[in-house]
């Protein structure tokens, strides 16, 4: 449960965009996984030789009144002892104006009712922020998580109005690309593929002042829940009717892999320039868009 130059600059965008954290909650509590050097020309911070939790960082930059961190044990010292297995104590319904998920509920066996806890902490107007393995983290906790997750978890109903979704490579020049990625068409899936470089899921979802069912407890696949109320609705039509046809067209996976190919193609002098135009085009037409992560957020 560690803090990266990406979780920097998610952090960097959630305070741009919706203002100072005010009372803020860990799970997990998060340590620098920073260079120095890096995290002062980002955001004015000063680490401090031997500093290893983020608490400082988050009062001083990001504008924590309080800063407290949840752990199943003391271990690392959390100031709330919860197993996110569990229910959410009553008590902390709404308690936070800032969730940060750096890195945890992957270990989580019970990750539904942990995804759960994380939105039902978060106060009206609050924002939740998860950064979490996406594809080719295989062994290093339970899950791998898919941005569907968040497309059905952070909607309207559920309270949500805003959600920034973004994909990151952690390695070569991860830090410096995030690929957005966008909410796909009903009945549509976004499945994608950065290639083979570890690759994370950065979220930021902003709760409305005035919600709806924050205790929902089943989420369904977008996709799936379009399809049932289509043919729901295809029950009422006069008989006779044939029922609806889902065409099959390139899959998103299809699509989104051809940016990792397109610069794989454009840094090599074998293809042809009319190889490398078609691709250009192509990549145009995906649910991903890449965008510099260091424009998430202003230096101080």
């Amino acid at each position: 449960m560690g803090m990266t130059m990406n979780e920097v600059r998610l952090m960097n965008l959630a305070k741009l965009r919706w203002g100072s954290f005010g009372r803020t909650i860990m799970l997990g509590r998060q340590e620098f996984h920073t260079p120095p050097r890096q995290l002062r020309q980002e955001t004015g911070y000063e680490w401090e030789p031997g500093e290893r939790f983020i608490e400082r960082l988050l009062a001083e930059v990001y504008g924590s009144t309080t800063t407290d961190s949840l752990d199943m044990s003391e271990f690392e010292g959390a100031t709330v002892i919860h197993d996110l297995n569990e229910e959410l104590p009553a008590a902390l319904t709404g308690a936070y104006d800032t969730v940060i998920d750096f890195g945890t509920t992957e270990h989580v066996f019970n990750i539904s009712e942990a995804m759960r806890s994380a939105y039902r902490l978060c106060a009206p107007g609050g924002v939740v922020l998860h950064s979490l393995p996406a594809n080719n983290w295989c062994g290093h906790g339970m899950y791998q998580i898919s941005p569907e997750l968040f497309f059905s978890l952070y909607t309207r109903e559920r309270g949500f109005d805003e959600l920034a979704l973004f994909l990151a490579r952690v390695t070569g020049r991860g830090t410096k690309y995030w690929w957005r990625a966008d909410r796909p068409e009903p009945g549509r899936r976004l499945q994608v593929n950065l290639g083979r470089e570890p690759t994370v899921i950065l979220c930021a979802a902003r709760r409305m002042l005035e919600t709806a069912d924050l205790g929902a407890p089943v989420v369904y696949q977008s996709d799936y829940e379009h399809q049932w109320a289509v043919a729901e609705e295809d029950r009422g039509v006069a008989d006779g009717i044939p029922p609806i046809r889902y065409r099959r067209t390139k899959s998103a996976l299809q699509r989104a892999r051809l940016l990792w190919l397109g610069e794989r193609v454009a840094e090599s002098s074998y293809r042809s320039r009319s190889a490398i135009l078609r691709l250009a085009q192509r990549r145009r037409t995906t649910g991903l868009t890449r965008e510099s992560a260091k424009a998430a957020g202003p230096k101080r």
